[in-house]
């Protein structure tokens, strides 16, 4: 179509523009004489100053109905174009060179944000400001309105994937210029952060990317801003979780890359800990682990299933007891796995492996490998817990001490059996319940034991049996020394 040459005749002659800022840089001075042309309506070349050029353009300017093939063409003002860079190359050493292509880059980049202002405002504190019509890096596009002119804003806030495609996008509606600048700074932190580096920490505890997703949402919300989430997604929770996966089935990261999140060691003999300073990371590697083990859900547990079933499932409000929002990632602070569980994952019982699962699988094995005595993996007792919770590692200690020693386990039994009534055992068995626990005794004591041990009381006022409980298991932790090197 006519406008679509216009289009394509457009775009080259931004290509020339381009071409001559760097010549000129170079020193040599260029003369531009730009073809015309409009699809249908023939082409119309001005005269060419140098008619060396006419018989050799004739392909370039010609134009059919098919498609219009001219172009711009630069032409220099000297015999031999060799001859005058090389002229120009005697003239500038390369550090010239460097810094007028850094000054126009520069510059270009100055004229580029005084284009990209949409209002200039004063804080409190802060004296004038430029609020920006976009902002981007290599995983999100911000884009600021005008609501009403108080001034409140509105952010369009796009999730980028690998290929530039945009994943999701949500609003964020009634902002104040101070609570849209600070979101503005904390998406600015991305723009050190490449694409390849999705996993990179970017001096926070939680990945770059994800971790300022949660910070401008919670800023957002913390100042009254209402926020429109997309796909359904219920709370700033979900939405961080949920993005976690679809920027991983985009970005692509690989074992190794998780592999950096994740550190093994034996804290009990035939207990390893797996930490990590992510909670995105830890949850969706233990996530199918965990369920395959003790799931209330009869279609997880001991069954064969992906990521997409189990989100699927907590996102229906009909079937499960999560109101309907996939948050799991940030929901569970501490895991627990017992050896059959991961010996069943190596083989394949739970269906093929996501990279997480494989860096983790990977880290227990070498940490395995750091003990004295030669252990197999079906044998041994995973716990994994991020770095920042010592009340959640100690709760995950007492379920590898339940699982591995069984003195430890027959005297906290004892202690559940002998000094709780029957009605406290039932109270605490539906509180277990409640939070989603599977219902199998085995299960529920050693979940008993564990709360109770390492400080929650569980609803239950009952300060003396988690204090007897504590004993035990501080006892037994101290006689137990690990096997590692």
């Amino acid at each position: 179509s006519k406008f679509s040459t216009i289009v394509q005749c457009f775009l080259a002659s931004c290509e020339m523009y381009l071409d001559h800022k760097h010549l000129e840089l170079l020193g040599i001075p260029v003369v531009t004489t730009p073809d015309i042309c409009c699809s249908g309506m023939g082409c119309q070349a001005k005269e060419r100053l140098d008619s060396h050029h006419d018989a050799g353009d004739d392909n370039d300017d010609a134009c059919n109905n098919g498609g219009c093939h001219c172009r711009s063409h630069a032409h220099f003002q000297s015999s031999n174009t060799l001859e005058a860079v090389k002229a120009v190359e005697k003239d500038y050493s390369s550090d010239d060179m460097s810094a007028a292509v850094s000054a126009q880059t520069a510059d270009d980049e100055e004229h580029e944000d005084e284009e990209n202002v949409l209002l200039t405002m004063e804080l409190e504190g802060m004296g004038m400001i430029s609020i920006p019509e976009t902002d981007f890096s290599d995983f999100f596009a911000a884009m600021i309105s005008v609501e009403s002119f108080a001034p409140t804003f509105g952010l369009e806030l796009s999730a980028i994937g690998q290929q530039h495609e945009e994943l999701f996008r949500l609003r964020i509606a009634s902002l104040d210029g101070l609570t849209l600048h600070r979101i503005l700074l904390e998406l600015a932190s991305l723009k050190c952060v490449s694409g390849q580096d999705f996993l990179c920490a970017n001096g926070c505890k939680e990945l770059a990317p994800a971790g300022t997703l949660m910070s401008v949402l919670r800023t957002a919300l913390s100042a009254g801003a209402a926020v429109h989430f997309p796909m359904g997604f219920q709370t700033p929770q979900e939405c961080v979780c949920c993005y976690f996966d679809i920027a991983c089935q985009s970005w692509k990261p690989t074992s190794h890359d998780f592999s950096r999140w994740l550190a093994c060691q034996e804290v009990l003999p035939g207990v390893f800990s797996v930490t990590s300073s992510s909670s995105l990371v830890l949850g969706s590697s233990f996530l199918r682990l965990q369920e395959y083990y003790e799931s209330p859900y009869d279609g997880f547990w001991h069954q064969r299933f992906t990521i997409e079933d189990f989100i699927a499932h907590s996102r229906d409000k009909d079937r499960s007891n999560t109101m309907g929002i996939f948050q799991y990632y940030l929901q569970w602070p501490g895991f627990n796995v017992p050896g059959w569980v991961l010996k069943d994952a190596l083989e394949g019982r739970l269906g093929p492996l996501r990279p997480q699962e494989e860096a983790l699988l990977h880290c227990i094995e070498e940490g395995m490998l750091r003990r004295k005595e030669e252990t197999k993996i079906g044998d041994c007792y995973l716990i994994g817990s991020t770095l920042r919770d010592a009340s959640t590692i100690r709760h995950e200690m007492a379920h590898g001490l339940y699982s591995t020693n069984p003195a430890y386990k027959a005297a906290a039994g004892q202690i559940l059996s002998d000094e709780l009534s029957e009605i406290e055992r039932k109270q605490l068995r539906n509180t277990l319940l409640d939070l989603g626990y599977r219902n199998d005794d085995a299960i529920l004591f050693d979940e008993m034991q564990a709360y109770l041990c390492s400080g929650s009381h569980m609803d239950l006022n009952r300060p003396d049996v988690m204090d007897r409980l504590s004993a035990n298991f501080d006892s037994f932790s101290a006689s137990s020394s690990p096997c590692c090197i």
